[in-house]
């Protein structure tokens, strides 16, 4: 089963409207489904101009492009993650044969590509 790696609406928020704002997101999970009322009802801003506030038909096109590069490698992420040998293997390979671990990491890789 692939984790999805999660890029947050809250991880959005401050990517676009910067540290300079405050807010909070009141009683979400990843399963909310957002709407422009469920958007004012949970999310509450701090000290901010009430025109910088967004909809979230204003910001669902972004937002969801934006977390769908986020994923987009996550089949070959996790497929690599459980390719890896362990931690410790993988020190001790570097111990004994760099070249060795270099070759094996390598072929994890080429056998599950990122896309770019």
């Amino acid at each position: 089963m692939t984790n999805k790696i999660t890029y947050e609406l809250s991880d959005y928020l401050i990517e676009t409207y910067g540290n300079d704002v405050s807010f909070s997101i009141k009683n979400a999970s990843y399963d909310t489904v957002w709407s422009n009322e469920k958007l004012e009802e949970l999310l509450e801003w701090g000290s901010t101009n009430s025109d910088a506030k967004p909809t979230w038909d204003s910001i669902k096109d972004d937002y969801t492009a934006k977390a769908e590069a986020v994923n987009k490698n996550v089949d070959a992420l996790s497929a690599r993650k459980s390719a890896y040998p362990s931690m410790a293997e993988q020190l001790d390979m570097i111990y004994h044969d760099i070249d060795n671990w270099k070759s094996k990491i390598k072929e994890i890789k080429d056998a599950n590509p990122k896309s770019e």
